[in-house]
């Protein structure tokens, strides 16, 4: 009884903790974290009606649910007897010092995650399961005759230098036609995570509960586990597992839909490169000759970055946008508490000038006028990203209008019950608001605030985007 009060008045506390910073009445509180009980409510009520589980009461059956009970079920009356004990204020904030006096937590606890019911840890089974994972050998691609053999490409991944977990690459294929002429077929290459996590197992299941990865000033939170995440990676120098798309170019640099592969892979990754790895090689030279795949891509990305502008894309509407700031905590010798913040300021990879928020803007006259990127890597790879989901919904759309014929001579229609998730946005619009497009081409004309003040009042044109 001891024991179980001990625990029980530990997790009131924790509860009361994390309510740092929360506002509003028990009503919108309660609103605020609805979310959190989609399927728990269900799994309650069933076990409920039951009545009994293991010989338990359903409502005291532990299960993967349970933990957003703790947070935001359990009565608080055992923690506040307890802090009226120890005389202290009977508040959130009084609460979370208190746990850090003891060294629950630390003195910068993020109690947002802990409060959003993110699980934080894997439990034994989970990295059980990623460990049997990587034991296995077995590849039903290759035993399906499905995986190609891409090895022979010269294969590379860009990304900033402090990424850990390398998921996309890239590579140029030259391929030759029959009067002799020579064309090129990108290929965009994605970490395949199913070979590793397969639907239905242990490891899926561990991923799908995270759904995704959480990035914070203080580090990531995985969906894998650590020990599966280095091997699922497309590393340097070792065999890899991925699922590659290969697209030619229209001469426009439209989408040769025709063209579209979608295929398993196994690649090598001859260079793990940065952004300014790239940037230099193709300053030097070296990108367009012995690297001339990166010159080849640069080349690609730059005309569909045209091709995107003509058809209207934000980096034409907003020449020079607005700039975002990553924030990390980083140790710190000088910071009282040894943790000192740092910031990163920069232009999105996304849209028009690519360029530090320090850098001097060049003037733009026109809205479809827009600057080429002081990072060509950045222009590389954000290209070659959208240029793969667009021929992923192509492919789809493909699929969905392809016709069979079958024996009889009829024809029918390919059943594709394959889902593609997208999100799409309706043009900017300017017709109903006359006097703010006059603000706003004022703005730009101007080059206010080194033509961001542009960049920021052109958002509220913008309809918010659908998935």
């Amino acid at each position: 009884d001891v024991i179980r009060g001990a625990i029980i008045a530990l997790q009131s506390l924790l509860i009361m903790g994390t309510q740092v910073g929360v506002k509003g009445t028990p009503q919108q509180q309660k609103k605020n974290i609805a979310h959190l009980f989609r399927g728990y409510n269900e799994i309650k009520s069933q076990n409920n009606g039951s009545n009994k589980n293991n010989g338990k009461d359903g409502d005291d059956v532990w299960n993967e649910d349970s933990i957003r009970k703790l947070k935001h079920e359990v009565n608080q009356v055992a923690g506040t007897q307890v802090m009226a004990k120890l005389q202290r204020k009977r508040t959130a904030q009084s609460v979370f010092d208190l746990l850090v006096e003891l060294g629950v937590w630390g003195k910068h606890e993020d109690v947002v995650l802990l409060r959003s019911g993110f699980p934080t840890r894997f439990t034994d089974d989970e990295e059980e399961a990623a460990k049997e994972a990587i034991e296995n050998l077995r590849d039903p691609d290759k035993i399906l005759g499905l995986r190609k053999d891409l090895r022979r490409l010269k294969a590379y991944t860009i990304d900033s230098a402090s990424a850990s977990e390398i998921d996309d690459g890239l590579s140029v294929e030259v391929l030759t036609n029959e009067d002799g002429s020579v064309r090129q077929r990108f290929w965009i290459h994605i970490a395949d995570a199913d070979h590793w996590a397969p639907r239905d197992s242990a490891v899926f299941g561990a991923a799908r509960r995270r759904a995704s990865s959480i990035y914070l000033p203080t580090g990531t939170v995985p969906m894998f586990p650590q020990s599966i995440t280095g091997i699922m990676s497309l590393t340097a120098d070792r065999d890899a597992y991925a699922l590659s798309l290969g697209v030619e170019l229209l001469p426009d640099g439209r989408i040769d839909t025709s063209s579209i592969v979608i295929t398993p892979s196994l690649i090598r990754i001859t260079y793990r490169l940065t952004y300014d790895d790239v940037d230099d090689m193709l300053e030097e030279g070296v990108g367009y000759s012995e690297e001339w795949q990166l010159g080849a891509l640069l080349a690609a990305a730059t005309k569909r970055r045209a091709h995107r502008v003509s058809k209207g894309s934000a980096e034409g509407f907003v020449p020079n946008p607005i700039p975002q700031a990553s924030v990390k905590s980083v140790p710190g010798d000088d910071a009282p508490d040894g943790v000192a913040v740092s910031i990163n300021l920069e232009v999105s990879h996304n849209a028009g000038n690519n360029q530090t928020a320090s850098a001097e803007v060049p003037a733009s006259d026109t809205a479809n006028d827009h600057a080429p990127p002081v990072s060509p890597a950045n222009l590389l790879v954000t290209e070659m990203m959208i240029l793969s989901g667009e021929a992923f919904g192509k492919m789809k759309f493909n699929f969905e209008n392809e016709e069979k014929q079958n024996i009889n001579g009829e024809h029918l229609k390919l059943s594709n019950t394959l889902k593609l998730p997208y999100r799409s946005q309706k043009e900017p619009d300017l017709r109903s608001r006359p006097e703010e497009v006059s603000v706003m081409q004022n703005l730009k004309k101007t080059r206010t605030g080194g033509g961001y003040c542009h960049a920021w009042y052109s958002r509220r044109f913008f309809q918010a985007s659908k998935s």
